[in-house]
């Protein structure tokens, strides 16, 4: 809501909020050669109209409107009142002057991006909601193949092996989850779930820890510029979703061991079918290999990961191909001795296994939409 005009006076004093100019804070987006103050909470920000019509249908819109008499000006310009907060003023003008950039890790950018899309949505900058609503796509991708691009970058090499660091490159999923749900977002909720069900349930009940950001709404005597932290949490219909979703797709792996690799015969066209082996054959040998790996959680609770089927599926297909396995009398490393036939087959039941995951993933978490509509989603509580 916009308002320039106040009952004419022999000098402005006050915002229409009663708030006198004087004790406001004047942000780093305050340029001398500004024609048009916004006002914030706490804060002040002269800028350009040129620079918000050229971006925004609302702010294009006053362009057509007489400027306030003289009586009504602040500093000889005029000015408007935002019922925003001042963090979100200040991330997106800031990104109609400098651009949106990502640089990594970009995790920190979220608050940002964040802030940059419920402007640009309210105000009709659509170019950069455009481009707010791209990144978080790639963060919260509505694909599998996506979802693998992200966690592949989110994996970075070390002298002790692959080292997982999901929260450098994306932000917390329960800020995420907080977004979408008050932006109107849906398509990005069954990632976002996804991403905080992988956490154990005392950490998914927790919640993010998240900086207020620059010019925080406390009273403008104690602004510095940043304020302190809060924490976002899930309402109680939604923290009941994530464990469900939790236990559903641990139910799934217990589910596809039983199914698929327990007791699980070699293909028809089992290379050492024409041989004389003994039994188990090599290929059995394999397939009871990688049941035990994933039982044991080698792909779960020893990364961190107890509760991500879609990795532990896909680390039981990559078994396939290492060549590092001890088979403890010594020999060196090992590779499993599974045959061409028998592996092109338990991959294809891997693959198709992920992308059930995936395509659950609404279902697990009640996503589909008469259960939202039914259940009125809400969105996380900040304290």
């Amino acid at each position: 809501m916009l308002n320039h005009s106040i009952s004419p006076v022999s000098q402005v004093q006050h915002t229409s909020s009663g708030i006198p100019f004087s004790a406001l804070l004047r942000t780093s987006l305050y340029f001398p050669d500004g024609n048009i103050i916004l006002v914030a909470g706490n804060a002040l920000f002269k800028v350009h109209l040129g620079q918000l019509a050229r971006h925004s249908e609302v702010f294009h819109g006053l362009l057509t409107l007489p400027t306030p008499p003289e009586d009504q000006l602040f500093e000889g310009c005029q000015w408007l009142e935002l019922y925003d907060s001042p963090k979100d003023v200040f991330y997106w003008l800031a990104s109609l002057y400098d651009g949106l950039y990502f640089p990594s890790p970009r995790a920190l950018q979220f608050p940002m991006l964040a802030s940059t899309l419920r402007l640009s949505g309210k105000y009709f900058a659509t170019a950069l909601h455009g481009i707010c609503t791209e990144r978080f796509a790639l963060d919260w991708p509505g694909t599998l193949e996506g979802w693998d691009r992200r966690e592949g970058e989110a994996t970075l090499p070390s002298e002790s092996g692959p080292r997982y660091c999901p929260r450098d490159f994306c932000p917390h999923p329960v800020a995420a989850i907080f977004v979408a749900i008050e932006l109107d977002l849906p398509e990005l909720l069954p990632a976002a779930m996804y991403d905080l069900a992988r956490y154990g349930p005392s950490r998914v009940l927790v919640g993010a820890i998240m900086p207020h950001g620059p010019y925080s709404d406390e009273p403008a005597h104690k602004a510095t510029g940043s304020g302190p932290h809060e924490v976002q949490s899930l309402p109680r219909d939604l923290l009941v979703r994530t464990l469900r979703g939790r236990e559903h797709g641990q139910r799934f792996i217990s589910s596809y061991i039983s199914r698929e690799l327990q007791e699980r015969v070699p293909s028809s066209r089992c290379f050492y079918s024409s041989t004389q082996v003994s039994s188990p054959s090599p290929c059995q040998e394999s397939f009871y290999f990688i049941t035990l790996n994933i039982l044991r959680s080698v792909g779960g609770i020893a990364s961190g990961r107890d509760g991500d089927p879609l990795f532990t599926l896909l680390h039981a297909k990559e078994m396939m191909d290492r060549t590092d396995f001890e088979d403890g009398q010594g020999d060196g490393p090992k590779a499993l001795r599974i045959c061409g036939e028998c592996r092109r087959e338990l991959s294809q039941s891997l693959d198709d296994a992920r992308e059930e995951v995936w395509n659950s993933l609404p279902q697990w978490f009640g996503l589909e939409k008469e259960e939202c509509t039914e259940a009125h989603l809400e969105c996380p509580t900040t304290t």
